[in-house]
């Protein structure tokens, strides 16, 4: 297990929380995809979440997840309904991924996205990067940036695209995005979609702390 799993999470309360979730997931017979909403006093940030709500309109409310990462604090997510437990933790900008003798560098930045993943099926699964888009409120997609991940992989720095979560596990995932160099990453959205045909789960890019 990397350094980086073991500060993510004390997973007994987590795979509890999840797994009731689930419970209640199947019981009510599905979710919608609704963002979850949150206080926040940057009124840019709401007025770009307000665009995207109007351009993108949901069903209703997902059930959270909250998870404690550590040196982050405890933050939230959602559970989608495929089961699985998702929270971003950390955003970072950077202007290459480095490894050893080798550089990858972006057309424009890299935004590496860290996300808290738990898998609250009975069975394992398998988290890809491809599951994930970075998205804006007019309708611009960024998928992830494959030779850079690939990278991440080789360093161990956690791309983690491929990687199997056994039932009740919660794992770190990075992934890179290549967006333009001026773009603020408070406008984009985080787009997921684990089943193909299924609807996709929209997130805020920003850390959602828990109160």
């Amino acid at each position: 297990m990397s350094d980086k799993d073991k500060e993510l999470l004390k997973k007994g309360g987590i795979v509890i929380f999840v797994g009731l979730a689930v419970m209640i997931y199947f019981i009510i017979g599905g979710f919608g995809n609704k963002i979850p909403k949150h206080n926040s006093s940057n009124k840019s940030a709401q007025h770009v979440e307000q665009q995207f709500d109007e351009k993108h309109p949901q069903k209703e409310t997902l059930p959270e997840y909250m998870c404690n990462v550590d040196g982050v604090g405890r933050v939230k997510g959602v559970i989608i309904p495929a089961g699985i437990g998702l929270a971003v933790y950390e955003v970072e900008e950077k202007d290459y991924i480095h490894y050893r003798t080798m550089d990858i560098q972006p057309q424009g930045k890299f935004i590496l996205v860290s996300i808290a993943v738990a898998n609250g099926q009975k069975h394992a699964v398998k988290t890809k990067n491809r599951f994930f888009k970075l998205v804006t409120a007019d309708g611009a997609e960024y998928s992830d940036h494959h030779k850079a991940g690939t990278l991440l992989d080789v360093a161990g720095q956690s791309s983690r695209n491929g990687m199997e979560i056994n039932p009740g596990m919660v794992v770190s995932q990075a992934i890179p995005f290549d967006v333009p160099p001026n773009m603020n990453p408070a406008s984009l959205f985080l787009e997921i979609k684990w089943d193909e045909k299924g609807e996709p789960v929209y997130l805020p890019l920003q850390v959602i702390r828990a109160e």
